[in-house]
């Protein structure tokens, strides 16, 4: 068994080398993240079943135990068919039992109800949050764009003078090259 004064002088693991390493790179790592991610703010919740035109997830379980009760409709030889349809009373009021869904809506309906119950900021910009919102079908590489332009985060010389890649941040004309700058302002490359 070795000593406490030999242990010390024993080669260090990968662990406490990569523990070490970690720890003097983190600082660094933490101001990058500030910097890319700063200016990014999320999407909001309630947003992203209407942008990517998927029912919200509780539209969907509705939707789930709708199709499972239709489906045992016509089959009544099966044992939870009566558990179903000839249920026994609810004792416990707090449950929601299958056989209490509403199986008449639509997933639209359900989905548009959901929006009109508890609707996020903003949501006055769209009419029908069961439509796909115009551009739904662009290619990845075009929302990939349209999204640096939204966030304000791109590969123009503000940023890339900001992250350390190049020397000066201005644009052809003179200008402070920033996202903005080249979609509205630039009289070379505005839009």
């Amino acid at each position: 068994m070795a000593s406490p004064k030999s242990a010390r002088h024993q080669p260090a693991s990968g662990y406490s080398l990569a523990v070490g390493t970690a720890s003097v790179f983190m600082p660094v790592m933490n101001e990058t993240m500030k910097i890319v991610s700063g200016t990014i703010r999320p999407t909001p919740l309630q947003w992203l079943p209407v942008l990517s035109h998927i029912a919200p997830p509780v539209v969907r379980s509705t939707e789930l135990y709708a199709n499972f009760i239709h489906n045992f409709q016509t089959k009544p030889h099966v044992p939870v068919y009566q558990d179903i349809f000839n249920h026994p009373v609810s004792r416990l009021p707090s449950r929601l039992p299958i056989w209490s869904i509403d199986t008449s809506s639509s997933t639209d309906d359900l989905w548009r109800a959901a929006w009109e119950t508890d609707p996020p900021a903003n949501s006055e910009i769209i009419n029908d949050s069961t439509v796909p919102v115009p551009g739904a079908n662009l290619p990845r590489w075009e929302w990939c764009i349209l999204n640096r332009f939204r966030s304000g985060v791109g590969q123009c010389a503000a940023s890339l003078h900001q992250w350390g890649y190049i020397d000066n941040p201005l644009c052809v004309c003179g200008a402070t090259q920033t996202m903005s700058h080249i979609a509205d302002s630039c009289p070379v490359y505005k839009f």
